[in-house]
């Protein structure tokens, strides 16, 4: 195995700053972070480690892997070090003394709706998830009452639209149809086959169509034109509907 520096010292306008990087990775570590990447993983901590793995591997610095991801920065700088340390066994977190202690899904609930409960009779509350197991929260998310939810979902090529249909979710629902993480613009072809995948499930008056989540991590060039592709695949798919 191929062993680099993990940590490189850089001197600018008469400082001195350390930079955090993963060591070289061998052929088998590369492929197997690049498989779960590319392929999914059922576990969002996986996947996000090896992003952080990957995009650090590919000479980007602690700052541009955290907004990659959407992390702190003392969070890729720990996952580095960890790598560095156990190699692909970091991808799986060993929480030191069990997992830390977590808030229960009724308290979260109920902290939702009190939060929301004041609002005026008419207006429409909306609400964001992503990265998680929504299949073993599905009744937690109907509890919160939200009248729509926008959740991650292009990647998973819809899961959670048959999960929520599998569990008699009625109100309105946004899987998402463009993957936020990816620098690829996807075609409308490709966001209207997500699209007509969802209204097997969700009828298409309770379906919205939106990205997985905020785009901060995108360039304006690549977001222009994955929303123009967007929303022509919903043009299009609209028209089906209004012709059946």
């Amino acid at each position: 195995m191929a062993v680099g520096c993990a940590v490189t010292s850089v001197r600018s306008l008469g400082v001195w700053w350390l930079i955090v990087r993963v060591r070289r990775l061998s052929d088998q570590e590369g492929q197997k972070l690049q498989q779960i990447v590319l392929r999914g993983s059922t576990s969002t901590v996986r996947f996000r480690r090896a992003m952080m793995l990957l995009a650090s591997a590919g000479g980007n610095r602690v700052p541009v892997i955290a907004k990659l991801v959407q992390a702190d920065e003392d969070t890729v700088r720990d996952v580095i070090h960890r790598f560095n340390e156990i190699g692909l066994a970091c991808l799986d977190p060993r929480w030191a003394g069990g997992r830390p202690r977590l808030l229960s899904l009724a308290w979260a609930t109920e902290a939702f709706r009190l939060t929301t409960g004041g609002v005026r009779p008419d207006t429409q509350i909306h609400t964001h998830m992503c990265y998680a197991e929504f299949g073993d929260i599905v009744q937690a998310i109907d509890d919160l009452d939200a009248d729509v939810i926008s959740l991650e979902a292009a990647r998973s090529r819809m899961q959670v639209a048959r999960e929520l249909a599998a569990h008699g979710y009625p109100r309105e629902a946004g899987p998402g149809v463009y993957d936020i993480h990816s620098p690829r613009v996807p075609d409308s072809d490709e966001v209207a086959a997500l699209l007509r995948t969802g209204l097997k499930t969700i009828p298409a008056e309770r379906l919205w169509v939106n990205p997985d989540c905020g785009l901060k991590t995108r360039g304006w060039p690549e977001t222009r034109a994955s929303l123009e592709n967007l929303v022509a695949a919903a043009r299009t798919v609209r028209t089906e509907l209004s012709a059946s």
